[in-house]
């Protein structure tokens, strides 16, 4: 174990040849020195590129135009949500012929994935594909991922691990790019070590998980019902907005 982790002794000659591309990031150089010095006890150490395998499943937009999809996006929190079409940019429906005549790339995910942003994986936003999201879309932005051993790997662990401070840490570090467009790199990516518990260590943790989320959903709806029974009682969709009144004036 190292007496202070930050800090890191190498010749200058080793910091040029570490990376193809000769990086001096003091960052990348710590995290490559100590990134098996933290495993913890009766876990493994594997890289990712042997635990996971990048998926690009096209889909043919051409054969049904008229089919309506589901688009995935991410929240900071490491929640899957829906993107709403008509809002913003967004298209009034998301239909095949918008993905058909769309400048972007666009794949399929798959329930039991793993999708993070290539460039906010670093601020933890990185989700696990549950049952609702299954056949949802995602751009080229979004890479997406799938376990190679499920006996070996639980993948709702797995996005758990990498939305975790240590991992954000260690994506801060290999990224490459300027102030908030910090890019992790595939070739970097699949070199990052993660730690990994017995599967049914990880299974646990996954659940546990599972069902705190549950629990806010809960207590969130709960909420909600108090609101807007409140509303009701003060015939709040009764009365008109002034402000609304002023403005058509």
């Amino acid at each position: 174990m190292v007496d202070d982790p930050r800090c890191v002794t190498i010749p200058a000659s080793e910091v040029w040849a570490s990376h193809k591309s000769h990086r001096i990031d003091p960052k990348y150089h710590v995290y490559k020195a100590h990134a098996r010095d933290y495993v913890p006890k009766g876990w493994s150490a594997a890289p990712l590129k042997d635990v996971v395998v990048q998926k690009r499943r096209d889909v043919d937009f051409s054969s049904d135009p008229m089919r309506e999809y589901k688009v995935l996006t991410l929240s900071k929190t490491g929640l899957p949500r829906l993107r709403e079409a008509g809002v913003g940019t967004n298209p009034p429906e998301w239909r095949g012929m918008y993905f058909a005549d769309s400048s972007s790339t666009w794949y399929e995910a798959r329930k039991g994935d793993i999708v993070y942003s290539g460039i906010d994986l670093w601020k933890g936003v990185v989700c696990y594909v549950s049952d609702e999201f299954d056949h949802a879309l995602v751009t080229k932005e979004y890479p997406t991922l799938s376990v190679k051993d499920p006996d070996r790997v639980d993948p709702e662990f797995l996005a758990v691990l990498l939305r975790s401070k240590r991992f954000q840490k260690a994506f801060q570090a290999i990224n490459t790019g300027h102030s908030n467009r910090r890019r992790t790199q595939e070739d970097d990516f699949g070199k990052v070590l993660v730690y990994l518990p017995p599967i049914e260590e990880q299974r646990e943790i996954a659940k546990r998980l599972r069902d705190a989320r549950a629990g806010v959903a809960v207590a969130l709806a709960g909420v909600a019902e108090v609101e807007q029974g409140l509303d009701s009682t003060l015939q709040a969709d009764d009365l008109w907005d002034a402000s609304d009144e002023a403005g058509e004036e």
